[in-house]
């Protein structure tokens, strides 16, 4: 018979109450099918692509932003945002855009979309984006949302837009926002890409 010994200190028994505890939580995890669980995965964009899958893209304000039921049974809430349209850039005809997102805050409920931009009421903004109903109507779920600042656009993380050439935006570091290119440039260059790919 072997036996083994042990210095230190002794050695607690595996099913402790605390331990069984963990360890039923874990297999009760385990046993969760994956399919309940939902995932997002975004693809990057490249500016071509954000200007080509856009149906709507214009520059505008956040004028309203309110949250509803998006069913009658109240099992998900939806975000209903309103932009007074400041320059049409293509397929917009009104003077103003509503735009609904998944997720929002009702009756003291709150659910929450990675990836969706936060809109908030007075906001400049360039908005490239489906009129199709979706979780997230901005192309790209937030790479198709700018803000503008001081007349500079900058991306959804704040760094500024440097550039919009050929397929590619170039974006510097977001503690220089005063370097983002200006309004009228980065529409300009929105507009030529646009021709370009009716060609």
């Amino acid at each position: 018979m072997t036996q083994l010994f042990f210095s230190g200190p002794p050695i607690r028994p595996l099913w402790s109450s605390r331990r069984a505890g963990v360890l039923l939580a874990l297999a009760l995890l385990a046993a969760v099918p994956l399919s309940r669980a939902g995932a997002t995965t975004i693809i990057e964009k490249d500016f071509s692509s954000i200007c080509a899958e856009a149906d709507l893209i214009f520059a505008g304000v956040v004028r309203k932003v309110e949250s509803r039921w998006r069913d009658q049974a109240r099992r998900s809430i939806e975000t209903v945002v309103t932009f007074t349209v400041e320059e049409r850039v293509h397929g917009v005809s009104g003077s103003e855009v509503e735009l609904a997102f998944a997720g929002g805050e009702m009756d003291g409920l709150r659910e929450v979309v990675a990836g969706i931009p936060e809109f908030r009421v007075g906001e400049q903004v360039v908005v490239f984006a489906s009129s199709q109903p979706s979780i997230s109507p901005v192309i790209g779920f937030n790479q198709g949302y700018f803000r503008v600042e001081g007349g500079r656009v900058l991306n959804a993380e704040r760094a500024p837009v440097l550039g919009a050439r050929q397929r590619a935006l170039t974006v510097g570091d977001s503690s220089q926002t005063e370097r983002g290119m200006p309004l009228s440039e980065f529409l300009a260059a929105v507009r030529q890409r646009l021709a370009e790919s009716e060609r």
